[in-house]
């Protein structure tokens, strides 16, 4: 056979082969990001005294809250379905649902959803404003927990998110199982500062002249401190810090398991 020949049916094989690729290509991509939206916003304001406690409970979603001056909690959540057709997804979105259970010292939110399976998928968004001195307690399964300038007690928690808190000014605690935990604190009370995670990286940062009984380790990680005089009661290593700080206090604990600690002193 003419060699000509063969390198015409070689380009046509390779022609034919490449059109194909694309085609499938073209077909896989458009059915993974087919994909339909449907949203809408449910807002609540309720009325809580100082030192009352807001609860909020979710799924799927960030969860922001900031302190306010006032004494009411202002509740804003965008809730969000996905699934193939413009119809599911607005079937699904009502089957999202938020309660609230009010009494006089207690505003609590829960988020009701049905579990994501194949393509369909919901969630909420949470931004929510809190008089300063209210007690938070904040659940969350998968997403980022913010908290900012609360001066009340605060509860943070998620599995698969990272947990932040800025502004602090009561105990605190924080915790996540997937993520990383971030909080600066303006001074330490009550019960003290308990951070956990499982994989992930601490940071806290403290005033100088906080005093505190301080416990820090991380098992596959390092334990720093800057700007903090740490007066140990036992020989730290690397991954491990115990001692006062100023002589001592309210305790301030911090573990990982994979990541490192950061203790900064402001």
């Amino acid at each position: 056979m003419p060699s000509r020949y063969l390198s015409s049916v070689a380009r046509l094989v390779v022609a034919v082969s490449l059109a194909v690729a694309t085609s499938a290509c073209d077909v896989v991509v458009g059915g993974l990001h087919a994909r339909e939206t449907a949203k809408d916003t449910w807002q609540r304001s309720f009325q809580l005294a100082d030192g009352g406690r807001f609860e909020l409970v979710n799924q799927n979603g960030r969860i922001e809250v900031e302190a306010v001056d006032g004494d009411t909690i202002e509740v804003v959540a965008e809730r969000s379905a996905g699934a193939s057709t413009v119809d599911e997804a607005k079937d699904l979105l009502k089957q999202v649902e938020i309660q609230a259970e009010v009494t006089a010292g207690l505003v609590k939110i829960t988020t009701k959803a049905p579990k994501s399976f194949g393509r369909q998928h919901a969630n909420v968004k949470y931004q929510v404003k809190v008089p300063r001195l209210t007690v938070v307690w904040l659940t969350n399964t998968n997403g980022v927990v913010k908290v900012n300038g609360v001066k009340g007690a605060v509860h943070a928690e998620s599995t698969n998110g990272t947990v932040a808190a800025v502004g602090i000014g009561g105990e605190v605690e924080a915790r996540t199982t997937n993520g990383s935990v971030e909080v600066e604190i303006d001074q330490v009370t009550g019960e003290g500062v308990r951070l956990e995670t499982t994989n992930g990286s601490i940071e806290l940062r403290l005033p100088r002249t906080v005093k505190a009984d301080l416990r820090a380790s991380a098992v596959n990680g390092g334990v720093h401190t800057t700007d903090l005089e740490v007066e140990s009661s036992r020989e730290g290593t690397r991954r491990r810090i115990e001692g006062r700080l100023n002589g001592g206090g309210a305790p301030i604990e911090a573990t990982t398991v994979n990541g490192g600690i950061r203790l900064v002193g402001k």
